[in-house]
């Protein structure tokens, strides 16, 4: 019901009436927008800040109300380096002996001792726990390798060699495969990959002289240093002026030279220049030595090392 004043004695209203009240004010649409939009903008702006754990006193005056540059992205640290495998098998335990272990021994030490010649690399036969003289030339080998006495025996000094020796190390490396023959240390070393693989004892040219039937005049037993390759192989006994050869895979046809099987194969130097093999590796060693494959001579008195050693 509308309001009414009442009329006064006079007739004049007693009361003035309801107050004048201003007009109502209204706005554009679009200042009302702008408006929500501003304070959504400062609502997402202080979300930004405390998020960031930044205060309004960490920001310069100069700066307040400027664009706030994006947050530092976290990048986590590289992860620690890890060791690359080794070709190098680690230290072993291996029996303890009171007494030398040589020909004639059997038993678990002698496998435990055969084991651990085969994972150095070193040409051993079977792992059968006998010792016999496939054994003792895998650890003549092992003591050339290593400056031991030569003496086939596995006494004090060798058994603790063995437990902390590194398989041998290739002195060249191009080709990856290819065959070494250490005239010093009178091994030889098949390589593959550039990495040891085969280590066998061998004899080599004994520097002395000698006389040869059908060739007239004085020949040194030499095996010269250089830089050779296998030219051809007889698989089989091979008959030569100076005897039988096993398997022969001939370097030099000048001087006749090949590694090849014998039945005597001293810890020292003795032949007349061939490379002997112990013939009870002569088989394993000819399908290591294939027709085209690069053969290393050197560390012998005669003739300059090849190049390329690492």
């Amino acid at each position: 019901m509308a309001w009414q004043s009442p009329a006064g004695p006079t007739g004049s209203r007693r009361y003035p009436g309801p107050p004048a009240y201003p007009p109502k004010r209204t706005y554009p649409t679009w200042m009302i927008a702008l408006a929500g939009f501003v304070a959504l903008m400062l609502l997402a702006l202080l979300g930004d800040l405390l998020a960031h754990g930044i205060s309004a006193a960490d920001i310069p005056a100069a700066t307040r109300g400027s664009a706030i540059p994006p947050p530092t992205v976290y990048v986590p640290p590289p992860p620690e380096p890890t060791e690359t495998a080794s070709p190098t098998p680690p230290g072993v335990s291996l029996p303890t002996i009171v007494a030398p272990v040589g020909p004639g021994a059997s038993g678990p030490t002698v496998s435990a001792f055969q084991q651990r010649l085969a994972q150095l690399t070193y040409m051993i036969g079977p792992v059968n726990g006998v010792y016999g003289s496939d054994t003792g030339f895998a650890v003549t080998a092992f003591q050339k390798v290593t400056g031991l006495p030569r003496t086939g025996v596995i006494d004090g000094a060798t058994a603790a060699a063995l437990a902390t020796a590194q398989i041998p190390t290739a002195t060249y490396l191009s080709p990856p495969d290819h065959i070494e023959v250490d005239i010093a240390r009178q091994v030889l070393l098949v390589v593959s990959g550039g990495q040891v693989t085969t280590t066998v004892a061998v004899s080599t040219g004994s520097g002395e002289t000698f006389y040869e039937k059908n060739s007239p005049g004085k020949h040194h037993a030499i095996t010269p240093n250089g830089m050779f390759s296998v030219l051809w192989k007889y698989s089989g006994w091979w008959t030569s002026p100076l005897g039988q050869m096993y398997k022969p895979a001939f370097i030099d046809d000048t001087l006749g030279i090949a590694i090849h099987g014998y039945s005597s194969v001293p810890p020292q130097p003795a032949s007349h220049g061939c490379i002997r093999v112990p013939l009870a590796f002569a088989d394993t060693m000819a399908k290591l030595d294939p027709v085209g494959m690069t053969v290393y001579v050197f560390g012998g008195p005669v003739g300059d090392n090849p190049p390329g050693a690492v």
